[in-house]
């Protein structure tokens, strides 16, 4: 009896071990393709779903980036899908299942494709649809930043499920950080037009001062002519 609980015990271990070895391995080679595709939300979004799909043969996936000025998620990357039968670009964060999960922040595991997602998740290659969805909030440190939908014809199991969250959380904080850093970029760029606008307006109004304090002297001195003309007049009198 004990040596089979130690068994089941060293199995046990072996096979966290093995998913912690494999996580860490995953994490290691999407930190490392996010790295070298970090010059926009696009390229990260594109280089970073195309190695969730290969990692977890998924038939489909998408990433919709939250724009924060209109409120509206958008379609920023797609892999798989049915080009015949193309999916909204844009959806509210109230809308849809994809919407909830946003606004939630939670994962969203779907055993059961409804309706209105077969049209973005049929695959190109075929004429089935998947039958399995898992959307992931791309969530670092309390703030989301977009979502992932992963498609697939098969179930995805529980580690893997772990395993995808994992990768998302760090293709979250690139796309936090590097949104971050374009946001900064425009805030300075912004400041600086303003600054130049300013600029100029304070040159114009110093101009314009300038004639006004030019305009006020000549008109001064031509009174002080006219007043020495008469003083003159009154002289000769």
């Amino acid at each position: 009896m004990r040596t089979r609980h130690r068994n089941q015990f060293i199995e046990t271990n072996d096979k966290e071990l093995q998913r912690s070895i494999r996580s860490d391995s995953l994490l290691a080679e999407i930190t490392a393709v996010i790295s070298h595709n970090s010059s926009s939300i696009k390229q990260l979004s594109d280089a970073a779903l195309a190695c969730l799909l290969r990692q977890f043969e998924c038939c489909y996936g998408a990433v919709l980036m939250h724009d924060t000025e209109r409120d509206v998620l958008e379609l920023v990357s797609e892999l798989g899908g049915d080009t015949s039968n193309p999916r909204a670009v844009t959806i509210k964060p109230s809308e849809t299942i994809t919407g909830n999960v946003f606004s939630l922040g939670e994962t969203k595991y779907l055993k059961e494709v409804p309706g209105g997602y077969a049209y973005n998740i049929k695959s190109g290659a075929g004429s089935l649809s998947a039958s399995h969805i898992l959307i992931i909030p791309l969530k670092f440190n309390n703030t989301t930043a977009g979502v992932v939908e992963l498609a697939s014809f098969s179930a995805f199991h529980e580690d893997d499920i772990a395993i995808a969250e994992r990768l998302c959380r760090a293709m979250a904080a690139n796309a936090i950080n590097l949104r971050t850093t374009f946001e900064n970029a425009r805030l300075v760029e912004k400041l600086k037009l303003v600054q130049q606008k300013s600029a100029i307006r304070m040159e114009e109004q110093y101009a314009s001062m300038q004639r006004l304090m030019n305009e006020i002297i000549e008109r001064h001195k031509k009174r002080e002519q006219e007043l020495l003309d008469e003083i003159e007049k009154l002289k000769q009198k």
